[in-house]
């Protein structure tokens, strides 16, 4: 994303917010989870995990109601 926005020459300050619904990702995220749950998961998704941890991107909470971008995830009636 940082690559991304260099390219088109746009300068961002890191770290980057990411907003998530999902509690239990954010606290995977922040190492708070204990370790036994953490080994289950494939070491791919780890990735967003330690860009956290070095301070490259932040997770956010917001609640599923405030997210804009969910109705194009969801059918509408």
């Amino acid at each position: 994303m940082i690559q991304s926005l260099k390219y088109i020459q746009l300068d961002c300050t890191q770290p980057i917010s990411i907003f998530c619904d999902n509690t239990i990702s954010i606290n995977i995220s922040k190492d708070i989870v204990m370790k036994s749950i953490i080994n289950h998961i494939p070491i791919k998704y780890h990735f967003l995990r330690e860009q956290v941890l070095d301070n490259v991107v932040k997770l956010e909470y917001v609640p599923i109601h405030e997210k804009i971008a969910e109705i194009f995830a969801k059918p509408l009636p």
